[in-house]
């Protein structure tokens, strides 16, 4: 894998389960059972890992790792963030859906087409997707805002021109007050 090649965090290890080295995880993806067709997933600390067998565990995956055959060896992979190369990843979205990984950095315009800040993160609370946009320097704004990802605070997503149309909070509540 290129070393500047960006990678997207796919799943997160948990807990050993049992004695021959499968591990918990939680797969950030609607098919767990993708991550078996990524040739390689690298950890943070850059080890790679190449996943032989995998089956679903209620709301997470039970993953075996080659080279990973014990309790033990799967205790030391506990916490480990996964990532694979964006280029392993489909390109074959449908048209409302992302990897997070391609949004953040696109500029935030409002519906005018004027600046309003980067997208800088994305999170989600248990209730849905937020994005967090960051205000430009010159804005004289130092703190970051929340818009809730869906079709109404963000209406319009360009990906090739790098720029995604988002209504800010304010903005939206206002026209009923």
């Amino acid at each position: 894998m290129a070393g500047d090649e960006k990678l997207i965090l796919v799943a997160h290890a948990g807990a050993p389960v049992g004695l021959k080295g499968e591990i918990r995880l939680t797969v950030f993806a609607e098919e767990p059972e993708r991550l078996l067709g990524y040739r390689e997933l690298v950890t943070g600390d850059s080890r790679a890992l190449r996943v032989t067998g995998m089956r679903r565990s209620g709301k997470s995956a039970v993953a075996r790792f080659a080279g990973v055959g014990d309790r033990g060896a799967a205790e030391g992979l506990r916490g480990a963030d996964l990532f694979v190369a964006r280029s392993r990843l489909a390109d074959d979205l449908d048209e409302d859906e992302f990897y997070q990984a391609d949004l953040i950095g696109l500029e935030a315009v409002d519906g005018e087409g004027r600046p309003v800040g980067t997208i800088v993160s994305i999170s989600n609370y248990g209730a849905g997707d937020l994005l967090e946009v960051m205000p430009p320097d010159d804005s004289g704004e130092t703190e970051s805002f929340l818009v809730v990802f869906d079709r109404t605070n963000v209406p319009r997503i360009d990906l090739a021109g790098g720029v995604v149309v988002v209504n800010r909070p304010a903005e939206t509540g206002k026209e009923s007050e």
